[in-house]
């Protein structure tokens, strides 16, 4: 025998992965950073930066360096993925129709044109991430998602007890207790209805799916207190908008269908017993006194929400003094909406029928009117090919401005956003695109339960129900378009193409 054959085996060599350059985790870390800002704060965190460059401009410079640093250093995960493909098409597409516009409307072309450049950060996140930081980020998501469900309430507590809108029908805001973001007219905490009730639906999935089975009373304590404020923040919510309510609705519907651990349910449908049974004890939910008439969200890189977005409870404001020019009217979605079980259930009959309640029918006949007036020009008219571009305020040029100052860009619906400023190819681009996602994406999750392997199976779930949320939300909101919505969006899809990258192949055979 050799002393060659007698010498231990040596080990094989470790795998280099992206994640081990520190460049790239300092990238997660500050990805990590402005998500949770986004989701905590909303829109306001969203304002932090030196115009027109924000945070979340600048984490995506940093995540496109550290990608090239990757790339240098042979680190990247790259993959087939024809998914990918129709992303980076659409993308192209998108990029098309913003530069010609540049120079007529500037920083306007840039931040309307983020409904397809923040897809950037699902390509960045897609060549960098692996098994063990997927993993990873979940578990610390975890942590922050349960923080959120006590948050909320208190932060729409702050928001409606001291903001107040200065102008009529204006962007400026003024909170008495928390400032304006430097150079903005935004408080950081600014509490929009319809993305914190997005955050609150992933926040739920990962308590009902991410969390162990309970089987000690401490640990269904813990779940039915952190489900009670989760209750507190779907209720009021949902009586300030349909979409956050739509959206919560169809991620519990999700939820209820891929979620095995049926008794995680228990705590959370206990928490949700329990504030009913206090709401309809006669408990006053606090409202807005002079509050802002609707929040709309000129957002850093984002357009304007429409009523359903309002997030506080007006107090009626004086009709302005007579002026030689005419001053628009406010439109008949910023009126009041009282914090009461009857607005919640009339949200919901609202949503799927004509409505007695004339705001909410007022603002069902507003959004009906404009999205036929889109489809009649794109579709049946002279911008089926190419549409308008990203640049133009949608508002003035389809003739549905609602804001005196003019600050109402986008159309209440991110798909429709799609097809007014990409015409009916970059429409079908993006129903492909995200049919595709949602078609792959359970398929992912199958091959993992048949592969037995739960962690990566866990983690599918839960992107898939938050995806659900923020597609059904955007039918009312253009929730992609914000910062606050288009990164979380974005990173979220691209987690999901990594999970795609993942699944066996023997599964996938």
């Amino acid at each position: 025998m050799t002393a060659s054959s007698m010498a231990p085996a040596e080990a094989p060599a470790r795998e280099l992965k992206p994640t081990d350059l520190a460049v790239v985790r300092l990238f997660l870390l500050c990805l990590g950073i402005i998500l949770i800002g986004y989701a905590f704060l909303g829109r306001g965190f969203a304002h932090l930066g030196v115009p027109p460059v924000y945070l979340g401009e600048f984490v995506l410079a940093l995540g496109l360096a550290a990608t090239a640093w990757a790339a240098l250093r042979s680190r990247l995960q790259i993959s087939r993925s024809w998914l990918v493909v129709v992303l980076v098409v659409f993308m192209t597409l998108g990029l098309i129709r913003t530069v010609p516009y540049l120079r007529t409307d500037g920083t306007d072309a840039l931040r309307d044109g983020t409904l397809w450049g923040y897809g950037i950060f699902a390509v960045i996140l897609f060549v960098l991430l692996d098994r063990d930081w997927v993993l990873k980020l979940f578990r610390l998501y975890g942590y922050v998602a349960i923080a959120f469900l006590f948050w909320a309430p208190i932060a729409y507590y702050l928001f409606v007890s001291y903001t107040v809108q200065t102008t009529p029908g204006s962007f400026i805001y003024v909170n008495s207790l928390i400032p304006n973001a430097p150079g903005s007219n935004v408080p950081i905490l600014f509490f929009k209805a319809q993305d914190m009730a997005v955050q609150t639906a992933g926040a739920i999935a990962f308590l009902v799916l991410g969390t162990p089975l309970w089987r000690r009373v401490r640990d269904f304590l813990w779940r039915f207190a952190a489900a009670v404020p989760a209750s507190f923040t779907v209720y009021t919510t949902g009586t300030v908008t349909r979409g956050g309510l739509a959206a919560v609705a169809a991620s519990l519907g999700v939820l209820g269908l891929v979620a095995a651990r049926t008794r995680n349910w228990v705590p959370l449908l206990a928490g949700a017993v329990l504030f009913t049974g206090i709401v309809m004890s006669g408990f006053s939910v606090p409202s807005t006194p002079g509050g802002p008439a609707a929040v709309l969200s000129p957002t850093p890189s984002a357009s304007a929400s429409l009523g359903p977005g309002a997030t506080a409870t007006p107090t009626p404001i004086p009709t302005p003094a007579p002026a030689p020019t005419p001053t628009p009217t406010l439109a008949p979605w910023a009126q009041y909406r009282p914090p009461t079980p009857t607005q919640w259930w009339d949200n919901i009959i609202s949503i799927f029928f004509s409505s007695g309640n004339s705001q909410l029918q007022g603002t069902k006949q507003f959004r009906l009117a404009w999205y036929g007036a889109i489809i009649d020009y794109t579709f049946h008219g002279p911008y089926f090919w190419d549409g308008k571009g990203f640049g133009i305020n949608l508002a003035d040029s389809d003739g549905f401005q609602g804001t005196p100052d003019h600050s109402l860009r986008e159309v209440p619906n991110s798909h429709l956003a799609v097809l007014a400023r990409m015409g009916v190819p970059g429409f079908l681009l993006w129903i492909l695109l995200q049919g595709a996602f949602a078609l792959l994406l359970l398929r992912a999750l199958l091959l993992f339960r048949r592969a037995g392997d739960k962690q990566l199976a866990t983690v599918t779930a839960w992107v898939g129900i938050f995806w659900t949320a923020i597609m059904v939300n955007s039918f009312f909101d253009p929730y992609i378009e914000s910062p606050q919505g288009g990164i979380w969006f974005w990173s979220l899809f691209g987690v999901g193409l990594v999970l795609m990258r993942l699944v066996p192949r023997r599964q996938a055979e």
